[in-house]
């Protein structure tokens, strides 16, 4: 069981609040793939990203790229 948990705070707004990767997956990129999947639904979608979980945040941090895409909080 893996998933990433977001809430629609307007209709422009992502705001990633949880990512999930079950114990026995860990350690296999589950969760990076997780995330860049999550981030790039937002770019096709036009939505900005607010980065509320960690691991979020910490990917975006390491992958500057995605900075454009965060929502001005």
């Amino acid at each position: 069981e893996c998933f990433i948990e977001f809430e629609e705070r307007d209709a422009n707004t992502l705001d990633f609040t949880h990512t999930f990767v079950h114990p026995s997956l860990r350690g296999q990129s589950i969760a990076e793939q997780l995330v860049k999947k999550a981030l790039q639904y937002a770019l096709q979608a036009g939505k900005q990203v607010i980065p509320t979980c960690g691991y979020v945040r910490f990917y975006v941090q390491e992958h500057p790229n995605w900075k454009s895409h965060l929502a001005n909080i």
